[in-house]
């Protein structure tokens, strides 16, 4: 619960109602898994931002990373040299006063200008809105790539750099025990402008990726594909990440002082083929796909005192602490998920109508890690099947109707202590879409309206009787219905379009025991 947030390096979405905090439980990098920058995206060196909505575990694969894609993933599109030679600077500014350069710059080689070479890098700097708080954010990524008559190949590396000093992530009511049962009401939030940590406090992080793919047509119908990739991303706090601690209803405050150094290590690969194949009067469109994601966590903490800091309308923080230096990450949790799937998209009446059905067996395995010795503390070792189906039917040819159901797919919990079955290892938990719409292409305007319903099972402690210990179960619910209304296109010469609305209706429920 938090009463006060901003000025912290958190990157958190929202699609259809569900929040994706972090770009691995949602994005991807020329859709390999895990690839996406890891903290703030830039998005020089990117071409396209993809927005998939709904579900995509058919599509993606399980969510490993601790958050699953259930509301809708997001796939980043890198830059590639074009082939007209490209060479730009630009310069910019944000508020307050921040400023900053971006060069771009493109070239191909060979007869057919076969090989390219994309290169973007930035750095921007200076004071943020929020009072007293700098920024400094570097980034630089280089694209390598050649395009052969039956052979596409490519090559990414990218490092991303920032530090915020203060660093703060706001007002967290739920630190001080007790507390939340003697409250009468939330304190209001202090603004927005104010820096809630004091001038010695900063985050800051670096995050280095490199991944190559490439394709091969082996029949003139016949493609296979294949992409690995790897990254870090390092993150040090001089603070406690989780910010001030409220004290009382006044408003009252407190500073934990802590130095922290977090690490995530990712490799990710795939591999597949796709397939067209006719077999009478029906065109299928086939894909055949293999994963293996691997994420690793490591971190290592010291902590201070828990220093008094005023109030949060007018903090008073005190001189910089002797909190030690926290020594390099230990690896707390490594999680493994591998996949396979298949999917067929058959098409009817000169591609009017056109079906999709398919389905993916995925597997997790995770270990949790003793940070004192290193052994293996508990174990996750689970599987689940998903499948998925699309209708699409074409009236006219610019109105298409179209109907889905696919499912998200996220680890389940081992139930920690304190519960009548800790222990207990929960099965992957299975959220449902169901979706239908209508998009229409109006010549320069194209429109959608859909309406969906999303349904997601949760983990929820159920009272122990006679106040006995509580038991965990699997039998929460949280159900998100809504109708959405998206627009792109170019209303005039040189003028485009993209926005939309979303009506929902969220509920969170319980079942009956």
């Amino acid at each position: 619960i938090m009463a006060a947030r901003g000025g912290g390096p958190a990157d958190i979405g929202v699609i259809r109602g569900f929040t994706t905090q972090g770009v691995a439980a949602s994005r991807s990098l020329n859709g390999l898994a895990g690839m996406a920058p890891l903290a703030f995206p830039s998005t020089d060196s990117i071409e396209r931002v993809e927005v998939l909505r709904g579900p995509t575990a058919l599509l993606n694969g399980l969510s490993i990373s601790g958050q699953a894609n259930i509301g809708g993933s997001v796939n980043l599109v890198t830059k590639k040299a074009d082939d007209e030679p490209l060479t730009q600077l630009t310069t910019r500014y944000m508020s307050n006063s921040q400023f900053g350069t971006h060069v771009d710059v493109g070239r191909r080689f060979g007869d057919s200008k076969e090989f390219g070479v994309r290169f973007n890098g930035s750095l921007d700097g200076g004071h943020t809105p929020v009072d007293g708080q700098t920024s400094r954010f570097g980034t630089a990524a280089l694209n390598l790539d050649y395009r052969g008559e039956r052979v596409r190949l490519s090559a990414d590396v990218a490092h991303q750099s920032q530090r915020l000093d203060p660093s703060f992530y706001g007002v967290v009511l739920f630190a001080t025990p007790g507390l939340l049962g003697s409250l009468t009401g939330i304190p209001e939030a202090p603004s927005s402008r104010k820096a809630l940590a004091p001038s010695w406090a900063s985050n800051s992080y670096k995050s280095t990726m490199g991944m190559v793919q490439g394709e091969v047509d082996i029949l003139e119908n016949l493609t296979a594909y294949a992409a690995i990739g790897a990254q870090r991303l390092d993150t040090k706090f001089i603070t406690d990440w989780a910010g001030l601690n409220l004290v009382d209803q006044d408003g009252t405050v407190a500073f934990p002082s802590r130095a922290i150094f977090n690490r995530t290590d990712v490799l990710s690969m795939q591999g597949g083929v796709r397939a067209k194949v006719e077999t009478g009067p029906v065109n299928h469109a086939l894909n055949l796909n293999s994963s293996r994601l691997r994420w690793t966590y490591g971190t290592a903490m010291v902590g201070g005192a828990v220093l008094p800091a005023g109030t949060m309308y007018n903090p008073i923080f005190p001189p910089f602490p002797t909190v030690g230096d926290p020594g390099d990450p230990i690896r707390t949790t490594e999680t493994t998920g591998s996949s396979i799937g298949i999917a067929d998209t058959m098409s009817f009446l000169d591609e009017r109508i056109q079906f999709t059905v398919g389905i993916r067996y995925q597997q997790v395995v995770s270990h949790a890690f003793d940070a004192a010795t290193g052994m293996i503390r508990s174990t996750y070792d689970s599987d689940a099947w998903t499948p998925a189906f699309a209708l699409v039917v074409k009236p006219q040819e610019n109105v298409s109707l179209y109907a889905n159901y696919i499912e998200a797919l996220q680890p389940g919990t081992i139930v920690g202590a304190g519960y009548t079955n800790t222990g207990d290892v929960f099965p992957p938990y299975t959220s449902k879409q169901y979706e239908t719409g209508v998009k229409v292409d109006w010549g320069t305007v194209t429109t959608t309206l859909g309406v969906f319903q999303i349904a997601q099972p949760s983990a929820i402690a159920i009272p122990g009787i006679g106040g006995g210990a509580p038991t965990m179960a699997l039998n929460g619910e949280q159900r998100n219905r809504g109708i959405e209304l998206n627009s792109y296109g170019e209303l005039l010469d040189g003028v485009r379009l993209l926005g939309g609305i979303t009506l929902l209706d969220s509920r969170r429920s319980q079942a009956s025991l």
